[in-house]
């Protein structure tokens, strides 16, 4: 989670409005500020493992 670092790096208020972009439905998602263009760098999902685990915590496993 970089929001802080991102906001701070824009400096934009915090209560100002932005875009929230879905990159890779479930796990990767991008914030840019309305109207600009954003580039992401490609991720790799989560391992199955990973995943299994976090379900398991969230009572879903």
């Amino acid at each position: 989670n970089r929001l802080v670092e991102w906001v701070e790096a824009t400096g934009r208020p915090i209560d100002s409005a932005v875009e929230v972009d879905e990159v890779e439905a479930g796990y990767f998602y991008g914030v840019r500020v309305p109207g600009r263009r954003a580039v992401y760098a490609p991720s790799s999902p989560p391992s199955d493992s990973l995943s299994s685990i976090a379900e398991g915590l969230d009572g879903d496993g």
